[in-house]
This record gives C-alpha cells, sequence and structure tokens, in this order.
C-alpha cells in the first residue's frame, strides 16, 4: 500500500471579448484571465476514501475521463452537483502512470426525509497533471450602438475543480 497525495484547486476563469465596428473598420480585443481560488490537499491510502470540501455553492458539472488509443479523453458530464457539499475520492494505483479515481459527489437534500441524492464517477487519471474534474460556466453578452459605431461585448466566467494526484 502507498500513500496517495490527492490535491485540489478551484481557478475562477474569464475570457472576455469586445468587439467594436466604428465606422473606419472593425476591432477586436479578447482578454483571459484564470486565478486560483482554493486549494486543499489530503494525503490517503491507495484504495482508501478521502473527503474533499468545496469552497463555493454553485452547482458544478462532472467531467468524465477515460483513455482511448492510448490518449485522455475529457467528456463533459451531465450531472449537477451541489460544490458547498464537496465529494469523496477513492483512488486506485496499480504502480503505472495512471491513477483510476471514483468521484462521489452528494447533490443536495431531498424532500423525502431529509436524504441525499448522490452521484459518481470514475476517472482515469495522468499521475503528476491537474485534470479538470468539475466546471462551471455562466455567459454574458450585450451591444452598444452609438454615434461613433457599435460595440458587442460577450463575457464568459466559470469555475473548474482541478484535481491532481502523486505518489508518496
Amino acid at each position: 500500500m502507498r500513500n496517495l497525495q490527492i490535491e485540489v484547486r478551484q481557478v475562477l476563469r474569464e475570457e472576455a471579448t469586445r468587439t467594436t465596428v466604428p465606422s473606419t473598420g472593425t476591432a477586436r480585443n479578447k482578454t483571459r484571465a484564470n486565478a486560483a481560488t482554493a486549494y486543499q490537499q489530503v494525503l490517503v491510502l491507495n484504495g482508501q476514501r478521502a473527503r474533499i470540501a468545496l469552497r463555493n455553492s454553485m452547482p458544478l458539472r462532472l467531467v468524465q475521463t477515460f483513455v482511448h488509443n492510448g490518449a485522455l479523453v475529457v467528456v463533459p458530464g451531465t450531472v449537477l452537483m451541489e460544490a458547498g457539499t464537496g465529494f469523496e475520492v477513492t483512488p486506485r494505483w496499480d504502480g503505472q502512470n495512471q491513477v483510476e479515481l471514483e468521484l462521489a459527489a452528494a447533490q443536495g437534500k431531498g424532500t423525502y426525509h431529509g436524504q441525499t441524492a448522490s452521484t459518481s464517477t470514475l476517472l482515469v487519471l495522468p499521475l503528476e497533471e491537474w485534470v479538470t474534474v468539475a466546471e462551471s460556466a455562466n455567459e454574458t453578452a450585450g451591444t452598444h450602438a452609438g454615434l461613433a459605431g457599435t460595440a458587442n461585448w460577450d463575457t464568459q466566467t466559470g469555475t473548474e475543480v482541478q484535481i491532481r494526484v502523486s505518489v508518496h
């Protein structure tokens, strides 16, 4: 049995695009920003369960990963996870360059005797690399017309929950 270190970070990302159409031509300005908003690490024995608490209380979509022809494929899932409840992880490492990670999340309180709904997904992650396991997204857009021309703007913000597993 080996100890596995599981690091979790929440990354706030923002991408903004502003397009102006003055009478003389078109100008496009695009900016991106990423900032880590929370970080945790836990040490757990291979095959044992660890609890991760998330800081934000927004719904997050779980991401699924699998290996196809030797390449890691990431697929956005459709299950919503209430971030304030956190999740449990169970890593299983067989000595190779990848770790199998079971991620189980509670989905808030139900109406029947206060029970919570839960979901789980199985991820295959490369060791020592940050991988997004859950995400949220919000998009806003608008247009402003004036005497000098028209300005369109589009802002996409979101939070990603990323995990990195290493052997210790």
